[in-house]
């Protein structure tokens, strides 16, 4: 679907703090502090991969924001990091092991919702070939969600390929408000990623229909994740279908990212679907078999046959 080229995102970099030596929330008097958030963990894993990758985002004048704002040029993304009177967004969480995950997200009215259309035009660039947005960011706020849709309407005026996750958050916000934020994207999005509920809303329609109403709405690829079950895309061309290729769960958040950040590159590449796919599910391996949302993204010499 293209050829390499920047990747470009905007999104919530937040403070995470899981604790140690396995405690719980109700436990825990120590914790790890990593840093994290969907659209940074997908440009983190890209970045990895072997493509540049920027990232948009807005701290707060704190000292987790000075936390955010080291770790990303520490790993190298190109970061266009915004400051704000607001806090910087935290996260509180346990590692998630398959079922409901303990966490308190303290991003209310947080620097994150001040994002713009202003900071996507000062950090566009024409070597953009592909853009990764969700409806964590296009729910936060007005400024955020005009963001996000001058990120798509950007990237479709220089040919990039639109990748959609919905990355339904039920503690940020409800479905419904989900779709009302995915709604102003609809029909303007090449490829979409998400559960069948996740796609239902950016579609507009039900789970079963989803697929398939998002390839008439002009999805040229749309990729249903089924967690443990694996994935299964579709195409105009046809299905395909991959199986999870994790051994060891440690902790699941972030797997889906890692997924889009593997697919991405694939796209990045102009790899198959099926080897899209292959990567994307290589990589989600990786991740959950360590605590973290990032901590467990693979570089490209670490990924052996899925490459």
């Amino acid at each position: 679907m293209t050829g390499a080229g920047r990747f470009f995102t905007l999104g919530e970099a937040l403070a995470v703090f899981i604790p140690s030596n396995g405690a719980s929330l109700a436990t825990a008097t120590a914790y790890r502090r990593t840093v994290a958030g969907s659209e940074l963990n997908v440009a983190a894993a890209v970045l990895r991969l072997g493509h540049p990758a920027r990232f948009v985002t807005v701290v707060g004048h704190d000292g987790l924001g000075d936390a955010v704002d080291r770790a990303l040029t520490g790993w190298g993304v190109d970061a266009r990091v915004g400051r704000s009177d607001r806090p910087t967004g935290t996260l509180v969480r346990e590692p998630a092991t398959g079922g409901p995950t303990a966490a308190v997200h303290l991003r209310t009215d947080s620097a994150a919702t001040e994002l713009g259309p202003d900071q996507v035009d000062a950090a566009w660039s024409p070597d953009i070939a592909a853009v990764f947005v969700t409806g964590i960011t296009a729910v936060r706020s007005p400024s955020a969600a005009a963001a996000v849709r001058r990120t798509v309407d950007l990237a479709r005026a220089a040919g990039a390929v639109v990748v959609c996750d919905p990355n339904l958050r039920p503690r940020i916000a409800g479905p419904d408000a989900f779709a009302r934020a995915l709604s102003t994207i609809r029909g303007l999005v090449d490829v979409a990623v998400g559960d069948p509920a996740e796609l239902a809303l950016l579609s507009g329609t039900s789970p079963a229909e989803a697929p398939a109403a998002l390839l008439g709405q002009g999805c040229r690829l749309v990729i249903t994740k089924f967690g443990a079950d694996g994935a299964r895309a579709i195409d105009t061309a046809g299905s395909y279908s991959a199986p999870s290729q994790a051994t060891s769960v440690v902790d699941t958040v972030g797997a889906g990212d890692a997924f889009a950040g593997g697919v991405i590159t694939g796209l990045l590449e102009g790899a198959t679907v099926a080897k899209m796919l292959d990567l994307g599910s290589a990589v989600a391996a990786r991740v959950v078999a360590t605590a973290g949302d990032i901590e467990g993204l693979p570089f490209r010499d670490e990924m052996g046959g899925a490459r």
